[in-house]
């Protein structure tokens, strides 16, 4: 027997095993629901019940409530997605607040946060209308965070209408849309005091600054005493602003940032359109801009005589060809020059996917070459493991996995090959899109 036929074979015959292996209910699941079906009511019931290590499971439906995780490591998710599951601030506080230590373990997974009010901080600011961070580091992912705001509050600067990150915060933020917030300074999210979150596949979209950063706000974080710098890697920024200050989509002052493999279009303020630095002479801002789509190149970026743009390769200035921008869809259409250009040595994160939760490395335009997409979309994608693209991961496509054993047929990860880490990958998504 070839050594090849003697690997299918040990494949296909652990197959069950592995099937055995995928995760299992969590004894230690707590369930949510508004209509008393779970264990209880509110989503804060819900986390002041749990320890570390346990979920908190929401059922579809709107929460009016203001949530505090109180420093516990535990995942909040909600059962069917943000389209269905809603948390609604009733514009009195942040709607999500991690102020207590939160680390990596403190995730917060598939809402939407909206309609939240941001509350004083130490130095009288109305800071953090959606969600606010203040010295941790939770996983925010796969939520929207919409409609929120920190400005209208009497005798007090609005800052971090969507997100606010203080005192060394340092969240991971992934596949998530911020639309529509409102604040004086950092409309989507606002940084400071060594705050670096880090920003993966996410769209920023009409958010809206009376004074400086639509998109975003960063100043003093410690990425200026750093040679590294919080990435923000195919994230999206379109259609926000800032009325009387600079930096539609981004402002930076004495900060240093790398964007790559990210798309801006169609911000707006009165200098830097899409990017404004200012610095100082002992603290300069420095940005890196790497395989993105610019609109207007360098000349949509403001650059005071304190600061530096390194403008790297593979940069566009060409119209990303959305869907329906005016519709808020910002997808890639089929005719996008963002499909397959981005840095073409990027390589994902395990299981990493994008915005629509779809395998973030796709051949979107059929040359055979696996090249990211530039923006928080991947044109073509499918999810992870469905080959057959029936929109459901089971039997069909472990059968075409198997069958292209030792070849690229089956290849999900890229490298050309099938081999276990795409068995794993499919497995992984086993059910997936399924009924």
């Amino acid at each position: 027997m070839s050594n090849r036929i003697q690997s299918l074979a040990l494949v296909v015959l652990g197959v069950p095993v592995l099937l055995l292996a995928l995760p299992a209910a969590n004894a230690d699941t707590i369930y949510v629901c508004w209509d008393g079906s779970g264990d209880y009511l509110a989503i804060q019931e819900g986390i002041d019940a749990g320890q570390d290590g346990d979920d908190v499971v929401v059922c579809q439906g709107t929460y009016h409530e203001n949530i505090d995780f109180r420093g516990k490591a535990i995942t909040v998710m909600s059962s069917g997605g943000p389209n269905v599951t809603v948390i609604d601030g009733d514009a009195f506080f942040h709607v999500v607040r991690f102020a207590n230590g939160e680390g990596p373990g403190s995730v917060l997974d598939g809402f939407t946060i909206r309609d939240g009010l941001g509350w004083i901080d130490p130095f009288g600011r109305c800071a953090g209308g959606g969600i606010y961070c203040e010295q941790t580091s939770p996983t925010i992912k796969n939520n929207v965070i919409e409609g929120n705001q920190t400005i209208w509050f009497p005798h007090a600067i609005g800052i971090g209408g969507g997100i606010c990150c203080l005192w060394g915060a340092r969240p991971t933020i992934m596949n998530c849309a911020i639309h529509a917030n409102e604040a004086d300074y950092g409309a989507g999210i606002y940084c400071e005091m060594n705050s670096t979150p880090s920003l993966i596949n996410c769209t920023f979209s009409a958010n809206w600054a009376v004074e400086d950063g639509g998109g975003m706000y960063v100043i003093e974080p410690i990425w200026r005493r750093s040679p590294d710098s919080s990435p923000l890697t195919n994230c999206t920024f379109t259609g926000n602003g800032s009325s009387l200050g600079m930096g539609g989509a981004i402002y930076m002052s004495q900060a240093v940032l790398n964007l790559t493999n990210c798309i801006l279009w169609e911000d707006w303020a009165s200098q830097g359109p899409e990017i404004a630095l200012r610095g100082s002479d002992v603290w300069p801002s420095w940005v890196t801009v790497y395989y993105c789509d610019v609109q207007d190149g360098q000349a949509g970026i403001y650059v005071d005589p304190y600061s530096i743009l390194s403008w790297g390769e593979g940069n566009l200035d060409a119209d990303p060809l959305f869907v329906d921008p005016d519709g808020n869809d910002y997808h890639l259409g089929t005719d996008s020059p963002c499909i397959d250009a981005g840095d073409p040595n990027f390589v994902p994160g395990p299981d990493e996917q994008d915005i629509d939760g779809q395998m973030r490395v796709w051949d979107g335009d059929g040359d055979g070459q696996w090249i990211v997409d530039m923006g928080s979309d991947e044109f073509g994608s499918i999810i992870p493991g469905d080959l057959d693209g029936d929109g459901c991961v089971s039997q069909g496509d472990l059968g075409i996995l198997l069958s292209c054993w030792g070849s690229s047929g089956g290849d999900l990860n890229g490298d050309g090959n099938t081999d276990q880490a795409d068995l794993g990958i499919l497995l992984a998504h086993w059910g997936e899109g399924c009924p």
